[in-house]
């Protein structure tokens, strides 16, 4: 135990297979290389949210052929989105008690007494559950959930667009994770220009995970472009497509949709402004895509303003950017107002 001073190494030695994800921001696996640099400070961790990171381990002994067990932990980070390791060091220290006390080497029996009353577990909605259940199932190779099935029979449109009510989520998630299988690209596609708000959002909270192909970028530019138009739309719905092509690979497909929301009325709604900076943090690289957004938050309210943006200043290789915007000479004046207001609260 001396020897060992990384969550990773602490449970590596037990001889199982440990699998990491992101669960913060996005369900994204995170290699063992660069979890084991967050760890030592190397690094920083990649998806810091709430100035924390909001991760899921996986651990199995293939050997035995045992089920995953699988914790979902949240350590602090430092100004600089390092690892604090103090947090960590106490995870650790709860769980070499835990192994002392039940003598055992099987990771499995550390769970009940290391994770009880925990500060560094918690737990993920229902919806990232659904999402990160269907993304390990299929990195394991097991079967899709019987409501797979579900969700390929109303996406069909077969059954009519207002019979979503027999749609559980993990069908859903389950159709995102197998989009490449079953023709369900074309299935999505089809569907995208008909789905009522409550599927469509299930659908957009799903794809925000996953890398998004041409085609369905551009069906969801379409919907957007559709919702637009329409004088029934509200904000969560396009905060929603925001986020569902945040991880498109047409990279001007995700500009034109994002764009042509923030330049619409509905531009400065929280959902809006929020859900770009919790999933569409890359598009902000350029600083004319940084500057219509920040001209966009700064007509929110103060809070929010002040959520959005203490967020994105906490992304690797974002602050530089936000900060050239934000001290340019030219920039909006009620910009320079909010985030004087921001720095006096701070002070």
């Amino acid at each position: 135990m001396n020897k060992i001073v990384t969550l990773l190494e602490f449970l590596e030695s037990t001889g199982a297979k440990v699998r990491l994800h992101d669960i913060g921001r996005r369900i994204t696996k995170i290699s063992r290389e660069d979890f084991l640099k967050f760890e030592k400070q190397e690094i920083t961790y990649p998806y810091p949210l709430q100035q924390q990171a909001w991760f899921a381990v996986n651990v199995q002994d293939e050997s035995l052929g045992d089920e995953p067990v699988i914790w979902f932990l949240r350590f602090p980070l430092d100004e600089t989105g390092k690892l604090l390791q103090a947090g960590r060091d106490y995870f650790i220290h709860r769980l070499f008690e835990a192994a002392t006390a039940v003598k055992s080497e099987e990771t499995t029996e550390l769970a009940p007494d290391a994770l009880k009353d925990n500060p560094h577990v918690f737990k993920p909605r229902e919806d990232k559950m659904a999402i990160y259940h269907a993304r390990i199932a299929r990195q394991l190779k097991q079967p899709v959930s019987r409501y797979y099935q579900h969700a390929r029979e109303y996406l069909s449109g077969e059954q009519g667009w207002e019979q979503w009510n027999f749609v559980g989520f993990q069908g859903i998630a389950d159709f995102i994770e197998h989009l490449d299988k079953d023709n369900n690209q074309a299935m999505l596609c089809n569907a995208l220009p008909h789905l009522p708000a409550q599927p469509l959002e299930a659908i957009c909270h799903c794809l925000e995970n996953h890398p998004v192909s041409l085609a369905v970028s551009q069906a969801l530019l379409a919907r957007c472009e559709q919702e637009l138009q329409s004088q029934h739309t509200d904000a969560s719905r396009l905060g929603n497509l925001c986020r569902a092509i945040s991880q498109s690979v047409s990279t001007n497909s995700r500009h034109q949709l994002i764009e042509m929301v923030l330049n619409s009325s509905h531009g400065n709604s929280q959902e809006i402004v929020s859900a770009i900076s919790a999933r569409c943090w890359e598009w902000l690289a350029k600083p004319e895509n940084t500057a219509l957004y920040l001209n966009q938050l700064s007509r929110t309210p103060q809070e929010v303003f002040n959520q959005c943006l203490s967020d994105l200043l906490f992304m690797p290789g974002l602050r530089n950017t936000l900060l050239e915007v934000i001290r340019d000479p030219q920039r909006p004046q009620e910009l320079g107002i909010r985030f004087g207001n921001m720095m006096q609260n701070l002070s």
